[in-house]
């Protein structure tokens, strides 16, 4: 921590909880019975913070003998060799996240003040749609999933808007998985292809917000 200080002030993740004296200390731990890596889909670090982070200390305590790479992307080039149907899609949407919009503040007090999140999940066996509302930062249950809500917004699409949220699931079937998420990230209610769950058995997409 001393080390890290020198670069600047020090960060707790919005949304893993940090060692109990140290709180800007957050363990990431595979269980041997664990499929899923911790951070394994592509995505970008905090990207949700006012001040973008500057930068992440690693230090391993024990790694396996094969695997576990980083690998990075160049996100200019994957927009240039991206589909021209799915940029169609997704060009000139913006989401603006401010103060107000920090996940870690502290919730409002009134009922009727909250924000919900409309889903719809899907059994692939039965082919059975349910309609889920979910309060932003309460969890609910769908077959062997946990479902979190973490934020849901509007935002102009050319004058069209649309519902984004961010939504955290577990699969609550593997025997520990504390730690590892099957989605952590944003959907969008136009576009819920572009950031699915990979599930054999459940799918999920959003379909609106509400009191926003």
């Amino acid at each position: 921590m001393v080390l890290a200080g020198k670069f600047g002030p020090l960060e707790t993740h919005a949304y893993v909880k940090g060692l109990d004296k140290f709180p800007e200390i957050v363990r990431i731990i595979k269980a041997e019975d664990e499929k899923n890596q911790w951070g394994e889909n592509w995505h970008s670090d905090v990207s949700y913070n006012a001040k973008p982070t500057k930068a992440v200390i690693i230090k391993s305590i024990k790694i396996p003998p094969v695997g576990g790479d980083t690998c990075f992307a160049n996100m200019e080039l994957a927009w240039e060799t991206l589909d021209e149907k799915i940029k169609e899609k997704i060009k000139d949407k913006n989401i603006t996240l401010n103060k107000s919009d920090d996940i870690s503040s502290e919730p409002k007090s009134l009922k009727d003040d909250k924000v919900y999140i409309n889903l719809t999940a899907l059994d692939k066996i039965t082919a059975k749609t349910s309609s889920i509302r979910l309060a932003v930062g309460d969890k609910k249950f769908f077959g062997s999933l946990e479902i979190k809500a973490m934020k849901c917004q509007l935002f102009d699409d050319n004058g069209t808007p649309d519902a984004v949220a961010y939504i955290q699931v577990k699969d609550l079937s593997s025997k520990d998985n504390n730690q590892v998420f099957l989605f952590n990230g944003w959907t969008f209610a136009s576009s819920p292809t572009l950031q699915s769950i990979d599930h054999p058995i459940y799918d999920l997409w959003i379909t609106s917000c509400e009191n926003i």
